[in-house]
């Protein structure tokens, strides 16, 4: 038993060493952002999100330092008025904006429903980077501007933001921790960004910043 327990105590230090490395070495964005000049492609996958899309629409409709982006929301099936909002909210903006229909097709074999949503959406986009966003994301105005810098600072294929989490109920509050702590404790952030093995891959679907 005392060897158990010696053995968890030194692979509990490590893991905690490796925890504290890994948020020194995550990447943040500079703090003196260029605007971008290259076109971006915002693809929002929406699916019965009355109740968060328009926030998160207007909050990427006032980001800051994006000279050339378009915003496509693609509406896959709502039962709720998640279209209806999304062409009110595009009727005072740019002309940019569009809303796809993606409901009356076929989900194709092999495919999940977001991430095929996804594949529709870059299909469509027509920006040189491609930014992938929940419906329940609400973005910062310098957000999507200073994901790209780190993007091409890093020179990176993909970048994969974490933002912050609103934890509110009790379990909420216990579980959405354990996310952090388990990419932070064992994946080792270096490697994986300089390794093509799936394995070492990571991302969160939230928010992602992509190289197209």
């Amino acid at each position: 038993m005392r060897s158990i327990v010696r053995v968890g105590t030194v692979l509990a230090g490590v893991f905690s060493a490796h925890t504290v490395v890994n948020v020194r070495l995550m990447r943040r964005p500079s703090a003196a952002i260029v605007p971008s000049g290259e076109r971006v492609s915002v693809c929002v996958p929406a699916r019965d999100e009355a109740a968060n899309i328009e926030q998160c629409l207007r909050a990427v409709l006032a980001s800051g330092d994006l000279l050339s982006f378009e915003v496509l929301v693609l509406d896959d099936g709502s039962s709720d008025d998640t279209a209806a909002i999304v062409s009110q909210v595009f009727a005072d903006a740019p002309a940019q904006c569009r809303l796809i229909n993606g409901g009356s097709e076929e989900l194709p074999f092999g495919w999940m429903g977001k991430p095929w949503a996804c594949e529709r959406l870059q299909q469509a986009a027509t920006g040189e980077v491609l930014v992938f966003l929940d419906a329940d994301v609400v973005i910062k105005p310098r957000g999507i501007a200073a994901a790209i810098e780190l993007l091409h600072r890093h020179d990176l294929a993909l970048v994969s933001p974490y933002p912050r989490q609103l934890a509110v109920s009790g379990p909420e509050r216990l579980v959405q921790p354990l996310l952090q702590w388990l990419w932070l404790t064992f994946l080792p952030l270096r490697l994986a960004e300089r390794t093509t093995p799936n394995s070492m891959a990571a991302a969160n679907g939230q928010f992602l910043v992509v190289d197209a």
